[in-house]
């Protein structure tokens, strides 16, 4: 799955979070065509794009991609219908 982020893009329309709705990630418009069709395959409509950094790599952390649910600690920001999701600790590396 190839993602883009942008800051050329649809401005998020902020729905929950302990961020307060501030813009942490932004979607270009090919990355969000991308997810809603991967998305799609899935038929969870309960389902939104998590996107974290996790311990490894050669720099010492990772980025992560994947399809989840959303928790209570998450920042969500809504692209286009899209929830995007991401956790506390990761959110002070992005």
């Amino acid at each position: 799955m190839t993602m883009e982020t942008a800051a050329t893009t649809q401005s998020p329309t902020p729905t929950a979070g302990k961020q307060g709705g501030s813009q942490l990630i932004t979607l270009t418009s090919g990355a969000v065509s991308e997810v809603k069709r991967l998305l799609a395959k899935e038929s969870k409509p309960e389902l939104g794009l998590r996107i974290g950094v996790r311990s490894g790599g050669c720099s010492g952390m990772s980025y992560m991609l994947g399809f989840d649910t959303s928790h209570a600690e998450d920042s969500v920001q809504e692209y286009e219908g899209i929830k995007v999701m991401v956790d506390t600790k990761s959110a002070m590396y992005l």
